[in-house]
């Protein structure tokens, strides 16, 4: 074998080792190459473009890398598509599997070279994927059981690390719309944690607001507070409650729910007094009594 063709055959011996494709071309034990580089380098192949040509030709490449050649397909029909070359796309798995491996996804989730071919043709990069993991799955393993139930319960999202991994790597979904539902979930959990029951369109209307964890918090902690008024049955008129009075009140500002909830409290007020000589029973006590001492 000339010294030449030695030289080209380890070259693209080591790409095809690269591309996890080393059965393309063999070494015998005494050293001469075989398989199908060496067939291609016997035929003329003697510069990269045209080794390149051949090897994307090849059956072998067309299914381990079947993602390129969609995008070769999509680019020919006229569409704005990055072909990649095999190395980026091994670079991509690589860092997607760090990630998944990182986070505790199970292997299964991720063990076929296709299972990362949607992102590609989604255009969603290894970076978002890292995004959308590191922070969803610390989103919802580190919160309450309530926030966490909650996500289970408004979006099918089963127990487990892959249950998870499924609906936050769903190429259907934009960060956007995955980060809403994480807001959601906690929405809908610490309102359980208050004794507060909202349904998800509930929650998610809240969500959509803005507003930061601890102010959701506060708010919460607040109508809980007042919770023994919303409960209060004693009139005809104050059909009202925490769910849809209360939230319209204190999280979106409603004038109308507002004047409702002061008008029972109104009621309230003047009931008790009535049935303490003139005192109003408040959640701090008995206000509005006369004193020891003439005050």
């Amino acid at each position: 074998m000339a010294d030449s063709n030695k030289q080209i055959f380890d070259l693209f011996a080591s790409d095809l080792r690269e591309s996890g494709l080393g059965e393309l071309f063999t070494v015998g034990s005494d050293g001469e190459p075989g398989g199908w580089l060496w067939n291609q380098i016997q035929s003329g192949v003697d510069s990269y473009e045209a080794f390149s040509v051949a090897f994307q030709n090849t059956d072998v490449f067309k299914e381990r890398f079947s993602v390129i050649v969609e995008q070769k397909r999509r680019a020919a029909k006229g569409e704005p598509v990055q072909v990649m070359t095999p190395s980026d796309v091994l670079e991509f798995e690589k860092a997607v599997t760090e990630t998944f491996s990182e986070a505790g996804i199970p292997s299964w989730f991720y063990d076929e070279p296709n299972d990362f071919s949607e992102y590609i043709l989604r255009d969603i990069s290894a970076s978002e994927i890292t995004r959308r993991v590191t922070q969803t799955f610390e989103y919802i393993d580190t919160a309450p059981p309530e926030v966490r139930e909650a996500f289970s319960q408004f979006y099918g999202v089963g127990q487990g690390a892959g249950a998870l991994a499924a609906f936050v790597l769903d190429p259907e979904k934009t960060a956007g719309r995955i980060e809403k539902a994480a807001k959601t979930a906690f929405v809908g959990g610490m309102a359980k944690k208050f004794e507060i029951d909202l349904n998800k369109s509930r929650a998610q209307e809240i969500a959509e607001l803005g507003i930061t964890d601890l102010g959701t918090v506060n708010t919460f902690t607040e109508l809980n507070r007042r919770a023994a008024l919303f409960r209060d049955s004693r009139f005809d008129d104050s059909n009202i409650s925490i769910e849809n009075e209360g939230i319209d009140a204190e999280f979106l500002g409603d004038t109308d729910a507002q004047m409702k909830i002061n008008r029972k409290i109104i009621g309230r007020e003047a009931l008790n007094r009535s049935s303490t000589g003139g005192a109003v029973t408040t959640n701090e006590g008995i206000v509005g009594a006369t004193t020891a001492g003439g005050r």
